[in-house]
This record gives C-alpha cells, sequence and structure tokens, in this order.
C-alpha cells in the first residue's frame, strides 16, 4: 500500500510546484498591468481594491497552509517507528529484575502485581502504562544498565514511578507527556528559514510553556525520592547518563553495522567499553565497576531481540554471536564500503591529494550523488554525508592499498603500514574544520606514499 502512495504523493507534489510556479510567474507578468489598472482608472475602485486585498489574503494561507502540511509530513514519516520494542524479564528468573520489583513494591505498595520489567534501547529509565495487559512497565535502557549501578537503577526507577503515581496534580503527568511528544517533534523537524510554518510555531509554543511543569514534576519526584535513598546516588546517576549520550548515535552507527556484517556483539559490554575508552582522556568516570548489565543472565537472548528493531527481524536472527575482540578488518571495512559507494561512481579520475579540494567543494558533490533526493535533506545533514562517505571511500582506498586497521573500540579508526599510522575520519573532520590546512595534509599522504592512489 505504501508503494502505491508514494507515486501518487509524488505526482501531487509535482502538480502543486508546477501550479504555484505558474502562479509566480503570472503574478510576475502581469504584475504592471495590474499596477498601471490600479494606479489610473481603477484607482478608485473600492471593490478592486477589497479583491486585491482578499487575494493577496488568500495567497498567503495557502503558503502558510503548505509549510504547516508539510511539517506534519515530516513528523509523521520520522516519528513513525519511534515506538520502543521491548523485552521482558521474568522476576524468577533475571537477579536484576527481582532486586529492581522488590524494592519498587516496597515503596510504592500499589505497585504490588502490577507491575514488570522490560528491556529497551531507549538511552534511560522510563515508566509506562501498558495498556494490552494493564499493568506499569519499567523500561531499562541498555545503555543506562550499561553505565549504572543496581541502586542508581533502583533509585531512577522509583522516581519515575512518583512522577506517575504520586504528581504534583492529576494534570501533571498528562502534560509532561505533551511536552515531551512537542519536544520529539520539534527536534524531528528540519530548520525553517521563516515563520510561516504554523505546525513548527504550535509545537515551540507548548513547549515553551509546558516546560515549567516538567521542571516542577522532576524536582517534585525528587524530593518524594529523596527519604527512601540518598540523593547523591540520583545526581550520581544524571551525570552518568547526560554526558554519555553523545556516544550513543555514533555506537549505534557501529553496532549496526557489526550486525550487517553477520555478527552480534554484546550490546551493554560494547557501549560500556566505548565510554570507558572515550572517558579515559578526560579523566571523568561514566562506567562502575560493576555495571548493572553483570546482572541479567543470559542478556544476549534479550538483546537479539531488540536487535530486530535496528535491523530487521530477518538480519537479527541470522547474526552469529561475537565478541567486541573479533571486531575485525572485515567487520570494519563492510560498513565502509556501504558509505563509499554513494561517492564512487563521481570520483573517477580523483586521486588522494585532490581530497582537499573535493572537501571544499562537497555541495557539488552531494549534488551529483544524491540527486533530487537532495531536497530532502539541510545543508548540515548533506555536508555531514559527503564528508561520511568521502572518509570511507579513503579509508578504503588504505585498505585496498594494504593497510591494517589497528584501532580499538571507541577509538577512531586508525590503519597502519609499516611504520606509519595515518586516521582517514580523522583527517577529513580536521580538514573540513580548517584545523589542517591543505597543503599539510597532502604532505601527509605524500609522506605516507598514498597521495596518488586512485580513490576509485
Amino acid at each position: 500500500m505504501r508503494a502505491r502512495l508514494v507515486p501518487a504523493f509524488t505526482a501531487v507534489k509535482c502538480l502543486t510546484l508546477l501550479a504555484l510556479g505558474f502562479a509566480a510567474a503570472m503574478a510576475v507578468v502581469l504584475a504592471p498591468v495590474v499596477w498601471l489598472l490600479g494606479t489610473t482608472w481603477m484607482r478608485n475602485d473600492l471593490e478592486f481594491v477589497r479583491f486585491l486585498g482578499l487575494l493577496e489574503v488568500v495567497i498567503f494561507w495557502f503558503v502558510v497552509t503548505s509549510v504547516s502540511l508539510h511539517a506534519i509530513r515530516v513528523i509523521r514519516l520520522k516519528t513513525r517507528s519511534s515506538r520502543p520494542c521491548v523485552a521482558e524479564l521474568s522476576p524468577e528468573r533475571q537477579p536484576l529484575a527481582a532486586e529492581l520489583t522488590r524494592f519498587l513494591e516496597v515503596s510504592i505498595p500499589r505497585l504490588r502485581g502490577n507491575m514488570r520489567v522490560c528491556l529497551t534501547l531507549a538511552p534511560s529509565v522510563c515508566f509506562l502504562r501498558d495498556a494490552r495487559r494493564g499493568k506499569w512497565q519499567i523500561c531499562l535502557g541498555l545503555p543506562a544498565i550499561a553505565l549504572l549501578t543496581l541502586e542508581e537503577i533502583q533509585v531512577m526507577a522509583l522516581r519515575q514511578a512518583f512522577e506517575n503515581l504520586r504528581p504534583v496534580t492529576p494534570l501533571h503527568p498528562w502534560l509532561g507527556r505533551v511536552h515531551h511528544r512537542a519536544c520529539v517533534w520539534q527536534n524531528a523537524l528540519p530548520p525553517h528559514p521563516g515563520a510561516l510554518s504554523l505546525t513548527h510555531n504550535l509545537l515551540h509554543f507548548v513547549a515553551k510553556v509546558l516546560n515549567p511543569v516538567s521542571v516542577q514534576q522532576h524536582a517534585w519526584s525528587s524530593a518524594q525520592v529523596a527519604p527512601q535513598t540518598s540523593p547523591k546516588i540520583l545526581s550520581s546517576a544524571g551525570k552518568k547518563i547526560i554526558p554519555a549520550l553523545r556516544y550513543l548515535m555514533p555506537y549505534l552507527t557501529i553496532y549496526r553495522s557489526a550486525l550487517r556484517a553477520g555478527g552480534m556483539p554484546p550490546f551493554a559490554e560494547g557501549f560500556s567499553r566505548l565510554v570507558r575508552k572515550a572517558e579515559a582522556s578526560r579523566q571523568i568516570e561514566l562506567t562502575p565497576a560493576t555495571p548493572c548489565f553483570t546482572l541479567v543472565e543470559n542478556l544476549w537472548v534479550y538483546e537479539r531481540q531488540l536487535t530486530k528493531w535496528l535491523v530487521g527481524e530477518d538480519c537479527a536472527r541470522d547474526s552469529k554471536l561475537v565478541g567486541w575482540d573479533d571486531f575485525s578488518d572485515a567487520l570494519a571495512t563492510d560498513g565502509w564500503k556501504k558509505t563509499a559507494a554513494l561517492l564512487r561512481p563521481v570520483l573517477g579520475g580523483k586521486h588522494t591529494a585532490d581530497i582537499p579540494d573535493l572537501v571544499t567543494g562537497w555541495h557539488a558533490l552531494a549534488r551529483r550523488s544524491m540527486g533530487v533526493n537532495i531536497r530532502k535533506f539541510t545543508p548540515d545533514v548533506q555536508k555531514g554525508v559527503v564528508l561520511q562517505s568521502l572518509a570511507s571511500v579513503f579509508a578504503m582506498m588504505l585498505v585496498n592499498a594494504g593497510w591494517k586497521l589497528t584501532s580499538a573500540l571507541g577509538e577512531d579508526f586508525s590503519l597502519r603500514k609499516d611504520d606509519r599510522e595515518l586516521r582517514p575520519f580523522r583527517l577529513i573532520k580536521d580538514l573540513a574544520s580548517g584545523a589542517l590546512p591543505a597543503p599539510e595534509f597532502i604532505r601527509t599522504c605524500r609522506e605516507a606514499s598514498t597521495a596518488d592512489l586512485p580513490l576509485a
């Protein structure tokens, strides 16, 4: 059904654009005529003046409606699959679920026999109502149990329960959900050049008005938790989760590449390792010695259920269990090949020494490689896609020239040959930001004997 609707929508969109273009052209052509008529014998005709005013109002609201409906379509497309997949933990079989259930039932007696513990890919801990089963659902994100201890998970779950079961007023939970949904939809929208989108302005207004409600509810629930536990535990949990979120999207990219290469490494352990390696140079502590995921027996069974949300059920079912120590060249280069395929057809005759010019002219590469799809992305996204693809082309060129991957999980990809080492993704990033001058990049490549290697 979806495949039949897309061409129909595309046809309607093209016809609408043609009609708007024709109307704009006619407006430009007829503007002198209208001006002449309006300033001569029809100058004092009130009906004509009213007609022009009504026409302006109709055109204005037509544009506003078109922009607003386009924003609604973008929200629908980007949030279509935002409903998280969950895997239930049995209290009889899993120590983590048993400890968490016992703690919450003692703290809030009305939860006895009326809750279940689940794992998700969400970044934190949430407390939801399962309408089908009529029970409350504690959703533990795999990134959260990779970074937090059992005590921190218990406190975060208790605060979420208080937000829903002991709110400031009965309206606060509902208003909090509306605020959260408005923020999610607002983040899904591309930046608008003007203020013509009613959808964008309405979401911004709702998020701004309801933000104090969410802040008040968080403060209230934290105060409710304080008598039953140490405030330092709740504070330390927030200090771990928030800084670590910056590593989640890069980690999901790595993990998705591993799944598509046929291997399924442990998700929680990998995220914990990545954050630990990334934090080593910053002298901060985000990962405990014994994170909470170690309390889940046979965690890989539940991770397999959740990974089908990332790559599809067939790919998740056929993936083989592997360790992160098996993160070999083949696993990394599989993702590079797929990313580099976007630019390879337009890089004929180009060499490594031409990369600075390609980075400078990224917009031309985007137009040639993306074609009509370029209009679906903002300029920042276009630039990011082109630079990522160009770095993948550079990395694959080095692999084909005999360079070996030497970096571990959580580090910048580095390749080594003899006594030379190159970090292709870091070099492209520094080149694009201006931190690395073009002559310095070319000199580095010439010293590594890669300046004259073809990119395609």
